[in-house]
């Protein structure tokens, strides 16, 4: 695995000191988006969805964009399409967010050179719910 120190630093310490926002949250239990969340939050994280229209994913306050929520994101989780996730890397802040992750299938050469330009940690292809499973 290729996961940064910070990322694997940020796993190990769980509840609200570990926000994770995650880009592409659905209420949708059968979309990795909510999976995600699900997985996320028996682990104890702190998890922040973000949906440009829904208000509320599985019972947490939903947020449109992560510029929306006050104070550092420890990860931004992107589960879009590389089309929107290119878009993502263009609008997060790398003031605010500390590890931008790509969930398969979310990222292409594209979008992953982009963050890669813009932040100083970067995941593309090891899927979160591995690496908290062992964090």
């Amino acid at each position: 695995m290729s996961v940064p120190q910070l990322a694997l630093d940020a796993l190990h310490v769980h509840g609200p000191a570990t926000r994770i926002a995650v880009i592409g949250a659905s209420n949708d239990p059968a979309k990795y988006g909510n999976i995600i969340i699900r997985n996320l939050l028996r682990h104890g994280y702190t998890v922040l969805p973000i949906h440009p229209t829904a208000h509320e994913i599985d019972g947490l306050p939903a947020h449109a964009h992560v510029a929306d929520i006050a104070g550092p994101i420890a990860i931004a989780n992107v589960v879009v399409p590389p089309a929107v996730a290119l878009q993502v890397v263009a609008e997060l802040d790398p003031q605010q967010v500390g590890v931008i992750w790509f969930q398969p299938g979310s990222y292409d050469a594209a979008v992953e050179a982009a963050a890669r330009v813009k932040f100083a940690h970067v995941i593309a292809g090891d899927c979160i719910m591995v690496v908290a499973n062992w964090a």
